[in-house]
């Protein structure tokens, strides 16, 4: 259990950059980067969840991301010498349930209205992202508290 309350959590998270709506409850959780996250109102992010985003990640209003769950918006070339860095955006849409022990890789996007089994693996596919600027992703974020779910595609499309 957590001695910090989630309104607490929100507000530490919000002076580090995260850009976060209102009624979002956010359990005992890590965030990497805080500054590349964007949760809309009434979400839930639950105990024991990392997210490791050296790239933006979003999460819609009315979505639950259970306990022990795993986002990560990083990875590596293996194909070069200097493993160098890759970094993907993520979205999971408005009114999404994503289960307990699951794991979200790269460049996914998980449409509105979608429920993601407990321990289930999305791995996005990095030739299919199109890349937004942070200062777009913003300006969406403050219209729509999400990038569309049309502008990215992923290797596996839930609820479509």
């Amino acid at each position: 259990m957590s001695i910090i309350p989630s309104a607490i959590r929100v507000i530490i998270l919000r002076l580090f950059g995260a850009k976060i709506g209102s009624k979002v409850v956010m359990k005992s959780c890590f965030i990497k980067e805080p500054w590349n996250l964007r949760v809309a109102d009434n979400s839930w992010i639950g105990r024991n969840c990392d997210i490791d985003n050296p790239g933006m990640v979003l999460i819609g209003r009315n979505t639950c991301v259970s306990q022990h769950c795993k986002i990560v918006t990083g990875s590596h070339d293996y194909k070069k010498t200097g493993f160098d860095l890759l970094v993907f955006s993520g979205s999971i849409g408005n009114n999404c349930w994503i289960q307990t022990n699951c794991t979200l890789i790269g460049a996914f996007c998980i449409s509105d209205n979608t429920i993601v089994r407990s321990n289930e693996l999305v791995i996005g596919k990095k030739s299919e992202v199109k890349w937004r600027s942070k200062s777009t992703i913003d300006q969406l974020f403050e219209k729509d508290m999400r990038v569309p779910m049309s502008d990215k595609k992923s290797l596996r499309e839930y609820g479509e």
